[in-house]
């Protein structure tokens, strides 16, 4: 059977300490790349960076973001407007 001899950290399983860490340095390193694409866009020629306006910089920010936001949409709304209507008709069908 099963036997209850797993260890734990904090009454947790010692898996989850390692998903919840993976998940954490995930967002961190998103959000940071982020702003670092930002601060490199901004930063004088000379410097290294591109020499782009602030304004320039924050739109391509900003389609960078809205196209991820767009993807994640579409990813959902897609398969569940072609896929889903098949799978009811096939069902429907038997």
């Amino acid at each position: 059977m099963h036997s209850n001899s797993q260890k734990t950290w904090l009454g947790h399983p010692k898996g989850l300490f390692l998903l919840f860490s993976t998940e954490l340095w995930e967002r961190f390193s998103y959000y940071s790349m982020r702003a670092i694409l930002v601060l490199y866009l901004t930063d004088q020629t000379i410097s290294g960076g591109l020499g782009w306006t602030t304004e320039q910089a924050l739109s391509l920010y900003g389609i960078y973001t809205g196209s991820f936001i767009l993807r994640l949409y579409l990813a959902d709304i897609l398969p569940i407007t072609f896929l889903v209507r098949d799978v009811q008709f096939y069902s429907v069908a038997r």
